[in-house]
């Protein structure tokens, strides 16, 4: 008998695949969160005071339930994969406001 109990039955090399898929997604979402701020920061030592509760905040989320505890019974089965759904799509509306700002700002 296993102790980590998974809500579906995956094989090791779906666990395995799922396990990479999430280390690209959350390394996506880190650049452009990071791409987001280097644009908004005027000094390095901003932008080093801007990453680190980021990082911070991102390496927790992994260790907790994103990376780890992916499939696991101890949270809510909505829980990682609603996280990763909101963690993109905060990327996602970062990367396009500022695409729109530059955009804005090479016309002027």
């Amino acid at each position: 008998m296993s102790f980590y109990n998974i809500w579906f039955d995956v094989t090791f090399f779906e666990y395995i695949l799922l396990t990479i898929i999430g280390v690209y997604v959350l390394g996506f979402i880190g650049a452009a969160i990071s791409a987001f701020f280097s644009r908004i920061a005027s000094l390095y030592l901003s932008l080093i005071g801007l990453q680190i509760p980021i990082a911070i905040m991102l390496i927790l989320l992994i260790f907790e339930y994103l990376i780890f505890f992916l499939l696991g019974i101890h949270y809510p089965l909505w829980l990682p994969f609603g996280t990763y759904s909101t963690l993109i799509l905060v990327a996602i509306v970062m990367l396009v406001w500022r695409w729109r700002r530059e955009k804005r700002m090479d016309l002027l």
